[in-house]
């Protein structure tokens, strides 16, 4: 078993997010129970909150998520539902969270 995070892709509204923007991307993480909502939050740098008013990352659009070490498998489909600013300690970087439902 590999000591290395697996890889990942993201899409939104069926796009890939490019390299551009999957540069920023923090953390993944993807949670899915039987009989209750599948959850999805997606962690981006945000260098002087560039990524706050994109339009890819809006609430409505829809988040694909892709996991794997080999090949990449689809894990699932969510709505984003919200985004939120993270204003850090200082000297630290500005964040932004992506969460959806």
């Amino acid at each position: 078993m590999s000591n290395e995070a697996p890889g990942y892709i993201i899409q939104i509204n069926d796009k890939v997010l490019d390299i551009g923007v999957s540069q920023f991307v923090l953390s993944v993480e993807y949670e899915s129970a039987d009989g209750v909502a599948d959850v999805a939050k997606v962690v981006l740098m945000n260098p002087d909150f560039i990524l706050t008013d994109k339009k890819f990352i809006q609430p409505g659009n829809e988040m694909s998520i892709y996991f794997g070490y080999d090949s990449l498998e689809f894990i699932g489909r969510v709505k984003i539902a919200k985004k939120r600013k993270k204003w850090p300690a200082a000297g630290d970087m500005p964040t932004s969270e992506i969460v959806g439902y």
